[in-house]
């Protein structure tokens, strides 16, 4: 009986771990195997990446400057977790430069599938939130495949990151990725996790240290790309991810991101208008509405007396269901009408972007043999008019003299110096008072 008890408790556990485990796009969505045949192009065939980054190593160091070409050939010709970090200082280091604007389609897409096929999550997000300093940005594809990816291994934490990112760019034209954005962060809010890797502490040190700065900036938030609390990221995620949407789901999670948000005004002017169209919001919505306010210091409860009344309001007439449910629907619906078409595009875009490489790195090299032929021509003249001024030195000597005569002709004439005998004796100088006395 024990046993089989043990059993059944067994069978639920695994049970558990598939429903947390949950994937939304087929294994053909990572388009895996056309991914893999960029190898065989004859560009990357021939590359080695331990001397290609000597390489681009070298020219950073000399000129500060790689092409974006030399980039993307580098980052897709990583096939190991052991040039991780090589493909990191070289993405840096490319971006700083002046170059980075032409960075290929293809880099971004070569960057995050290295990470997710051989590196560390922590890694990548660091890399994707630090957009200023590596500049990769992905695409609506990228941001699904991302999504699918975090979702299916259960870190929604993760996947809450990746949705608040697409936010911050303020890119919603893709449903499907609005949907599984929503689907994330509503999984966080049910347990969220550790948002910000763990600071290192800080020794205390007796000694003041003083650092000299070039200005101090005034202080300046712009509640967008400034913000970092969890829950004012994820619920401007909520609320600009729904206004994409022109259903009930949308008006909940609107409403629920606006509390996150702490915008209180807008979140009790939209939740009062839509109750008096008779929209019914969800009792999860609601519980976690409730949870985040009941959360709040008592001080700022005390001035949210209207926005409790809004709230309960809402309560009242809210319909019982699971909007989770709602969204998973929506997103397998649009799975069955989207993936065939994205992966039908994202194949022939791994296509025209092998094209665009090959274009560009012949560009490149037609760049460059046409500047070192310039400069070899430039040597060449400079080498005829030595040999010239050498072979008609004589012919030309009375001309060289002319033209030395009239340039020192230019040069300022100097005073002539007095001549002092040397029995020369300085006057006796004497003081005269210039006071009355």
């Amino acid at each position: 009986m024990l046993s089989s008890l043990r059993i059944c408790q067994r069978g639920l556990v695994h049970m558990a771990g598939q429903i947390s485990r949950r994937n939304f796009m087929s294994g053909h969505f990572r388009c895996q195997d056309v991914w893999s045949k960029r190898l065989s192009s004859p560009i990357l065939q021939k590359v080695n990446v331990n001397d290609l980054f000597v390489q681009l190593d070298g020219r950073l160091d000399d000129s500060g400057s790689i092409t974006a070409v030399d980039v993307d050939i580098f980052a897709n010709a990583i096939v190991s977790g052991d040039h991780l970090d090589e493909l990191d200082d070289i993405v840096h280091r490319f971006r700083l430069g002046t170059g980075s604007h032409q960075t290929l389609p293809t880099t971004h897409h070569a960057v995050v599938r290295a990470y997710l096929d051989f590196g560390d999550s922590s890694d990548l997000l660091r890399i994707l939130d630090d957009r200023l300093n590596y500049g990769i940005f992905p695409d609506n594809y990228l941001n699904i495949l991302l999504l699918d990816h975090f979702i299916k291994n259960g870190d929604f934490t993760s996947a809450a990151k990746i949705a608040s990112m697409r936010m911050l760019q303020e890119d919603f034209d893709c449903m499907l990725a609005n949907y599984m954005s929503l689907y994330a962060c509503h999984k966080y809010l049910l347990n969220p996790g550790e948002w910000a890797p763990p600071a290192e502490p800080v020794k205390e040190d007796d000694e003041e240290i003083r650092v000299r700065v070039a200005y101090i900036r005034n202080p300046f938030f712009d509640d967008h790309f400034d913000l970092r609390e969890p829950n004012a990221l994820v619920g401007k995620t909520l609320h600009y991810t729904s206004r994409a949407l022109g259903d009930s789901i949308g008006k909940n999670y609107r409403a629920l991101g606006l509390i996150l948000h702490k915008k209180w005004n807008e979140a009790e002017n939209f939740t009062s208008a839509a109750l008096k169209e008779n929209a019914r919001f969800n009792s999860s919505i609601i519980g976690l509405m409730d949870n985040f306010v009941g959360s709040l210091p008592e001080e700022e409860q005390k001035a949210l007396d209207s926005v409790k009344k809004v709230i309960t309001a809402a309560r009242e007439s809210s319909i019982k269901g699971d909007l989770l449910a709602e969204v998973t629907d929506q997103i397998k619906g649009l799975v069955k009408t989207e993936e065939k078409k994205m992966i039908d595009q994202q194949t022939q875009a791994y296509s025209d972007w092998e094209t665009l490489r090959e274009n560009v790195l012949k560009f490149e090299l037609e760049e460059f043999n046409k500047k070192k032929r310039l400069e070899e021509v430039e040597k060449k003249k400079k080498e005829l008019e030595e040999e010239e001024q050498e072979i008609f030195f004589f012919d030309n000597e009375d001309a060289i003299d002319l033209e030395i005569e009239k340039k020192r002709a230019r040069l300022p004439k100097s005073k002539p110096k007095s001549v002092i005998s040397i029995d020369y004796v300085p006057p006796e100088i004497t003081v005269k008072k210039s006071w009355v006395e």
